[in-house]
């Protein structure tokens, strides 16, 4: 017999793939620093055809860049790291410098004062 929290697990669990249909356009991802960063979700995020100047936040990113229009998905480096520098030098990837120990408020300056819509914050 399955315990209340088990059954509640069950039921929200989800794929990669369902997940990031659930990120609406204009909203922000924030994905957290190297290791808890998710790349099934990563890799899943192409597939919603409904992005639309979303923005990705990655921190000292452990996997590469995602392939996508700038248009769908603009790619914020809080860190760069070997993944995401070469983008950088491209043009392909923004970079927001920042003290450590202030990005939480500067994400949500940075956010929110561009847009209107929510943030889905991944935990890997």
């Amino acid at each position: 017999m399955l315990k209340l929290y088990e059954k509640m697990y069950e039921k929200k669990k989800t794929t990669a793939q369902e997940a990031v249909q659930l990120i609406e356009p204009g909203e922000g991802i924030i994905f957290p620093i190297m290791p808890g960063e998710p790349p099934a979700l990563l890799e899943a995020l192409p597939i919603n055809g409904s992005l639309k100047g979303n923005t990705l936040y990655r921190m000292l990113p452990s996997f590469p860049t995602v392939d996508i229009s700038p248009s769908k998905l603009k790619q914020v480096s809080i860190f760069l790291s070997g993944m995401d520098r070469k983008g950088f030098n491209q043009g392909n990837i923004d970079l927001l410098p920042n003290h450590f120990s202030d990005i939480p408020a500067l994400l949500k300056k940075t956010y929110r004062s561009s847009s209107n819509h929510g943030d889905s914050i991944v935990n890997g």
